[in-house]
């Protein structure tokens, strides 16, 4: 019996041996045809940026906001291209709601101008890294703003402008980082008493009345 246990612990050294010598064969493999795809990658791409990278750079650098397409494709990239600076990133303008909540971690400038809106969805709380937000031009008042909204304290820059506004949401002191409020072209009763009161809580912010 002792025999036969000698032989069954060579055995089982053996195969794990030869699993060992056949995992290493592999990974060898994988390096070789990781170097020939360098070597070919910068055969095509001199500047060692990538297709990828090119791709984003044309969609972060053209000077309209991204259509639908171009945002969610940017957003494809974002996620899997880790060498974009932080400031490529809050270059991406995003027009589509529902996009940037897919890709809320990438989004820093959000353009919902011109939608109709008349109420946001709360799920616009979850865009936590949002500095610019356009909400201009819309049919939003008071009532039109959730509860989740003033959880984008990281907010920078606020359009109102032209909405229904007749009076400032007390919770706009909530973005304690707010450098420009735009509130222009709404219902205001005494629109300057009311950015002057805001200016008292915040001296340094820029109120456009």
């Amino acid at each position: 019996r002792e025999q036969g246990g000698l032989e069954m612990v060579q055995v089982k050294q053996s195969a794990i041996q030869t699993a060992g010598e056949e995992e290493r064969e592999e990974d060898e493999e994988e390096r070789v045809l990781s170097t020939a795809n360098v070597s070919d990658r910068e055969r095509s791409d001199p500047a060692g940026e990538g297709l990828l990278i090119q791709e984003m750079r044309r969609i972060l650098h053209c000077h309209e906001a991204p259509s639908e397409e171009e945002a969610g494709a940017a957003g494809d990239l974002l996620c899997g291209v880790g060498g974009l600076d932080e400031k490529e990133r809050r270059e991406v303008v995003w027009k589509d709601l529902k996009e940037a909540l897919g890709r809320r971690s990438h989004v820093y400038q959000l353009d919902l101008s011109r939608q109709g809106l008349k109420k946001l969805p709360a799920e616009i709380g979850r865009l936590n890294k949002v500095e610019v937000c356009d909400l201009s031009q819309n049919d939003l008042d008071h009532d039109g703003l959730p509860e989740e909204f003033f959880d984008l304290y990281r907010l920078r820059i606020l359009d109102l402008s032209f909405n229904r506004f007749k009076r400032l949401p007390a919770c706009l002191c909530s973005f304690l980082d707010l450098a420009v409020l735009d509130i222009r072209g709404n219902e205001l009763q005494d629109p300057r008493a009311q950015a002057s009161s805001f200016k008292q809580i915040f001296p340094d912010c820029q109120v456009l009345y």
